[in-house]
């Protein structure tokens, strides 16, 4: 076969060791990719294994096997500038966009958020999460924690008919959501349940906020009228924030 219909022929050599084992140098590398040998002595088959490869592979010439080396080192490198790409995206907000956590969210009463679609790995087994992009503007409604770490919030919207409910995972709560860069802070008054039980990981909250210049509550229509029973608490996973 010519080194025409051989494109990569060009990009490595190969050095035979002592233990017949040759090392593939690919472009003028010092490190070898790794090796290629023959599966035995009179054996017409080849194998072949890179650096970070779980086993090796088969093949019928020894070209074969190297060259198989040297498009392993071209897909480490694409990965390598994909999982960069990744990592620049955390803590990174669009322009108009600042990112925020959940609890400034909680502490703050910020009602427009947009949280993340989802939380994609950087690479596997590294840990790391970024955002797999942001969804549309979503008015809160609810924000409540679960006693696993995860999280379920509740809202509206603008131009769907149906609620909005998104369930996410403590990667995903790590993350954050963004806020309008001129968002304004509401007043936050935190109202308990009557008659709750103490604080513990088992019990709800809920907190409400609201402007600082409130509408006031209209009159009751029939003041003869019973006035509605008291909220009670019920027993829960974590906190629950109401807006």
């Amino acid at each position: 076969m010519t080194a025409t219909a051989r494109p990569l022929a060009h990009r490595y050599y190969g050095a035979t060791g002592a233990d017949a084992r040759t090392a593939v140098h690919v472009d003028g590398a010092t490190d070898p990719a790794d090796h290629v040998w023959k599966m035995s002595l009179g054996s017409r088959r080849w194998r072949g294994q890179g650096t970070g490869d779980s086993g090796s592979t088969d093949h019928t010439r020894k070209y074969e096997a190297a060259e198989r080396l040297v498009a392993m080192v071209d897909v480490r490198a694409i990965v390598a500038v994909e999982t960069e790409r990744n990592r620049s995206l955390i803590g990174k907000a669009p322009g108009g966009w600042r990112l925020v956590s959940w609890e400034e969210i909680e502490r703050e009463g910020y009602r427009e958020v947009r949280p993340p679609a989802g939380a994609l790995d950087t690479y596997p087994g590294t840990g790391e999460h970024y955002p797999a992009g942001y969804v549309r503007t979503v008015t809160l409604r609810t924000v409540t924690r679960l006693h696993n770490g995860h999280m379920v919030i509740t809202g509206t919207q603008f131009g769907e008919p149906g609620p909005f409910v998104m369930l996410m995972s403590p990667a995903h709560i790590a993350l954050g959501a963004l806020v309008a860069e001129r968002t304004a802070r509401l007043v936050a008054s935190e109202t308990p349940y009557p008659h709750a039980p103490p604080a513990g990981p088992s019990t709800r909250w809920t907190r409400t906020w609201a402007a600082p210049h409130a509408r006031r509550p209209r009159p009751a229509r029939h003041p003869r009228r019973s006035p509605r029973p008291p909220q009670m608490t019920v027993p829960s996973y974590g906190g629950r924030v109401t807006w």
